[in-house]
Protein backbone atom coordinates (compact mmCIF):
# COMPACT_ATOMS: atom_id res chain seq x y z
CA UNK A 1 0.00 0.00 0.00
CA UNK A 2 1.21 3.69 -0.79
CA UNK A 3 2.19 5.95 1.89
CA UNK A 4 -0.51 8.08 0.90
CA UNK A 5 -3.02 5.48 1.35
CA UNK A 6 -1.84 4.34 4.76
CA UNK A 7 -2.05 7.70 5.96
CA UNK A 8 -5.44 8.43 4.11
CA UNK A 9 -6.69 5.25 6.03
CA UNK A 10 -5.30 5.77 9.26
CA UNK A 11 -6.81 9.62 9.48
CA UNK A 12 -10.09 7.92 8.36
CA UNK A 13 -9.64 5.63 11.54
CA UNK A 14 -10.40 2.95 9.25
CA UNK A 15 -9.29 -0.84 10.28
CA UNK A 16 -6.17 -2.28 7.75
CA UNK A 17 -3.41 -4.59 7.21
CA UNK A 18 0.12 -3.79 5.36
CA UNK A 19 1.42 -6.05 3.29
CA UNK A 20 4.98 -5.24 1.59
CA UNK A 21 8.01 -7.25 0.50
CA UNK A 22 10.10 -5.37 2.82
CA UNK A 23 9.93 -6.55 6.52
CA UNK A 24 11.46 -2.89 7.33
CA UNK A 25 8.43 -1.43 6.62
CA UNK A 26 5.77 -2.91 9.02
CA UNK A 27 4.23 -0.29 11.20
CA UNK A 28 2.77 -0.93 14.58
CA UNK A 29 -0.34 -1.72 15.89
CA UNK A 30 -1.01 -2.89 12.53
CA UNK A 31 -1.16 -6.37 11.60
CA UNK A 32 2.13 -7.42 8.82
CA UNK A 33 2.59 -9.18 6.39
CA UNK A 34 5.66 -9.75 3.74
CA UNK A 35 3.04 -11.59 1.29
CA UNK A 36 -0.83 -11.05 0.91
CA UNK A 37 -2.11 -14.79 0.62
CA UNK A 38 -0.85 -14.95 4.09
CA UNK A 39 -3.00 -11.99 5.36
CA UNK A 40 -5.43 -13.94 7.41
CA UNK A 41 -8.11 -11.17 8.48
CA UNK A 42 -11.24 -10.36 6.68
CA UNK A 43 -10.62 -7.93 4.23
CA UNK A 44 -13.45 -6.20 2.74
CA UNK A 45 -11.23 -4.31 -0.26
CA UNK A 46 -7.68 -3.69 -0.76
CA UNK A 47 -5.69 -0.92 -2.06
CA UNK A 48 -2.94 -2.27 -4.11
CA UNK A 49 0.20 0.65 -4.93
CA UNK A 50 2.91 -1.33 -6.05
CA UNK A 51 5.49 -0.93 -8.54
CA UNK A 52 3.15 -1.23 -11.77
CA UNK A 53 4.44 -4.33 -13.21
CA UNK A 54 2.93 -6.31 -10.41
CA UNK A 55 -0.30 -4.72 -10.21
CA UNK A 56 -2.22 -7.08 -12.97
CA UNK A 57 -0.69 -10.65 -10.61
CA UNK A 58 -2.27 -8.67 -7.05
CA UNK A 59 -5.20 -7.73 -8.21
CA UNK A 60 -6.35 -10.57 -10.34
CA UNK A 61 -5.33 -13.05 -7.11
CA UNK A 62 -7.74 -11.35 -4.96
CA UNK A 63 -10.41 -10.27 -7.25
CA UNK A 64 -10.66 -14.20 -7.55
CA UNK A 65 -10.63 -14.67 -4.13
CA UNK A 66 -14.40 -11.74 -4.39
CA UNK A 67 -12.30 -9.34 -2.64
CA UNK A 68 -12.66 -5.51 -4.03
CA UNK A 69 -9.53 -3.70 -5.49
CA UNK A 70 -8.93 -0.31 -6.07
CA UNK A 71 -5.62 -0.33 -8.05
CA UNK A 72 -3.66 2.42 -8.81
CA UNK A 73 -2.65 4.57 -11.59
CA UNK A 74 -0.93 2.79 -14.01
CA UNK A 75 -2.93 -0.35 -13.72
CA UNK A 76 -0.57 -2.16 -15.83
CA UNK A 77 2.41 -1.58 -17.68
CA UNK A 78 1.07 -2.98 -21.31
CA UNK A 79 -2.47 -3.74 -22.69
CA UNK A 80 -2.19 -7.37 -22.48
CA UNK A 81 -1.84 -7.88 -18.93
CA UNK A 82 -4.83 -5.35 -18.04
CA UNK A 83 -7.01 -7.64 -20.13
CA UNK A 84 -6.61 -10.63 -18.07
CA UNK A 85 -7.75 -8.73 -14.92
CA UNK A 86 -10.36 -5.90 -16.49
CA UNK A 87 -13.55 -7.96 -16.42
CA UNK A 88 -13.68 -8.58 -12.91
CA UNK A 89 -16.41 -7.29 -10.67
CA UNK A 90 -14.96 -5.58 -8.15
CA UNK A 91 -11.83 -3.95 -9.73
CA UNK A 92 -11.70 0.18 -9.52
CA UNK A 93 -8.89 2.30 -11.12
CA UNK A 94 -8.05 4.95 -9.42
CA UNK A 95 -8.73 8.29 -10.87
CA UNK A 96 -8.12 11.07 -8.09
CA UNK A 97 -8.37 13.91 -9.98
CA UNK A 98 -11.73 12.94 -11.10
CA UNK A 99 -12.97 14.46 -7.32
CA UNK A 100 -10.78 17.71 -8.52
CA UNK A 101 -13.26 21.06 -8.08
CA UNK A 102 -12.29 21.62 -11.93
CA UNK A 103 -13.55 18.60 -13.58
CA UNK A 104 -16.77 20.61 -13.57
CA UNK A 105 -15.12 23.25 -15.86
CA UNK A 106 -13.58 20.84 -17.85
CA UNK A 107 -14.91 21.41 -21.81
CA UNK A 108 -14.43 19.17 -25.10
CA UNK A 109 -12.51 21.34 -27.20
CA UNK A 110 -13.53 22.37 -30.38
CA UNK A 111 -10.33 20.78 -32.82
CA UNK A 112 -7.74 19.77 -29.93
CA UNK A 113 -6.39 19.82 -27.02
CA UNK A 114 -2.56 20.01 -26.32
CA UNK A 115 -1.19 18.19 -22.92
CA UNK A 116 2.63 19.27 -21.69
CA UNK A 117 4.39 18.55 -18.79
CA UNK A 118 6.23 21.33 -17.20
CA UNK A 119 8.71 20.52 -14.29
CA UNK A 120 11.43 17.34 -14.57
CA UNK A 121 10.53 15.16 -11.07
CA UNK A 122 12.17 11.68 -11.89
CA UNK A 123 10.06 8.56 -11.02
CA UNK A 124 9.90 5.07 -11.53
CA UNK A 125 7.99 5.34 -14.54
CA UNK A 126 7.82 7.88 -17.70
CA UNK A 127 6.16 11.20 -16.92
CA UNK A 128 3.58 9.91 -19.67
CA UNK A 129 2.47 6.84 -17.73
CA UNK A 130 2.38 8.52 -14.87
CA UNK A 131 1.10 12.33 -15.23
CA UNK A 132 -0.70 12.23 -18.33
CA UNK A 133 -2.77 9.07 -16.95
CA UNK A 134 -4.50 11.53 -14.97
CA UNK A 135 -5.06 13.56 -18.26
CA UNK A 136 -6.21 11.05 -20.11
CA UNK A 137 -9.26 9.83 -17.93
CA UNK A 138 -10.19 13.00 -17.24
CA UNK A 139 -10.37 13.58 -21.17
CA UNK A 140 -12.55 10.71 -21.41
CA UNK A 141 -15.10 12.45 -18.76
CA UNK A 142 -15.32 15.66 -20.68
CA UNK A 143 -18.59 14.34 -22.65
CA UNK A 144 -19.73 12.79 -19.73
CA UNK A 145 -22.55 14.13 -17.10
CA UNK A 146 -20.28 14.64 -13.75
CA UNK A 147 -21.82 13.93 -10.49
CA UNK A 148 -20.31 15.64 -7.25
CA UNK A 149 -18.09 13.51 -5.36
CA UNK A 150 -16.58 16.48 -3.01
CA UNK A 151 -18.81 16.47 -0.09
CA UNK A 152 -18.43 15.01 3.28
CA UNK A 153 -20.99 15.22 5.96
CA UNK A 154 -22.65 18.43 3.78
CA UNK A 155 -19.52 20.04 3.83
CA UNK A 156 -17.54 20.63 0.91
CA UNK A 157 -13.98 18.21 0.90
CA UNK A 158 -10.73 19.18 -0.81
CA UNK A 159 -9.27 15.79 0.52
CA UNK A 160 -9.43 14.04 -2.97
CA UNK A 161 -7.53 10.46 -1.75
CA UNK A 162 -10.12 10.42 1.00
CA UNK A 163 -13.01 10.60 -1.12
CA UNK A 164 -11.34 7.98 -3.43
CA UNK A 165 -11.23 5.47 -0.69
CA UNK A 166 -14.59 6.62 1.23
CA UNK A 167 -16.35 5.60 -2.07
CA UNK A 168 -14.05 2.54 -3.17
CA UNK A 169 -14.94 0.68 0.60
CA UNK A 170 -18.85 2.12 0.22
CA UNK A 171 -18.75 0.44 -3.03
CA UNK A 172 -19.32 3.45 -4.72
CA UNK A 173 -16.67 4.01 -7.10
CA UNK A 174 -17.34 5.18 -10.89
CA UNK A 175 -17.42 1.67 -12.37
CA UNK A 176 -16.34 2.59 -16.00
CA UNK A 177 -12.92 3.66 -14.33
CA UNK A 178 -11.29 0.21 -15.82
CA UNK A 179 -12.76 1.04 -19.47
CA UNK A 180 -10.98 4.47 -18.77
CA UNK A 181 -8.47 2.91 -18.07
CA UNK A 182 -8.69 0.38 -21.21
CA UNK A 183 -8.81 2.72 -23.51
CA UNK A 184 -5.60 4.76 -22.02
CA UNK A 185 -3.24 2.08 -22.01
CA UNK A 186 -4.27 1.14 -26.03
CA UNK A 187 -3.29 5.01 -26.22
CA UNK A 188 -0.31 4.50 -24.28
CA UNK A 189 0.66 1.67 -26.32
CA UNK A 190 0.19 3.32 -29.88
Amino acid sequence: MGNKHFWKLEKMGEKFVICDIDPSKEIKPYSFYCHFGYVKEELRGVVVAVYPQYHPKIAKELLERGVPVLLEKPPAINLKDFEDIKTYKGLYISEVESYSLCIEYLKKPKKYIKIERFGRRRGYISPLWDLAWHDLYLLQRISQDIKNFRFIKGKLSLDLLGLVIRDFLRGDFDKNSVERAYINLRLLEK
